[in-house]
């Protein structure tokens, strides 16, 4: 779903992903939130939530969980996409085969996932 909606919306996915929106402040990457007075979870991770409970195996993701692995696939998966609409990859390569082995990468490492 991810690299569809990208494919589909690609000015939009870039723009997200940017930085450059009027008037936004870079903020350390807490979403313009106190991390120490606000414990609450970024609304930006709520997307990833789902993804963080599969790979971990938890009902509940709080600051206890490592979201390491979490953010490694997502960075994965990110990266593979953003290549692929920075058109980086030559007019003939297989941009298809390249994000399925992505996946396959991502599913031998969490086996069952």
């Amino acid at each position: 779903a991810y690299r569809a909606w990208a494919l589909q919306h690609p000015d939009r996915y870039r723009l997200m992903f940017s930085g450059a929106v009027a008037g936004a402040t870079h903020d350390g990457g807490h979403g313009g939130r106190d991390p120490e007075s606000d414990p609450e979870p970024d609304p930006e991770l709520d997307a990833l939530l789902p993804l963080a409970r599969t790979l971990t195996g938890v009902d509940r993701v709080d600051e206890s969980v490592d979201l390491g692995s979490t953010l490694a696939v997502w960075a994965q998966v990110h990266g593979a996409v953003s290549l692929e609409l920075a058109r980086v990859a030559p007019s003939w390569f297989d941009t298809d085969a390249m994000y399925a082995a992505v996946l396959d990468a991502i599913a031998a490492v969490h086996p069952g996932r």
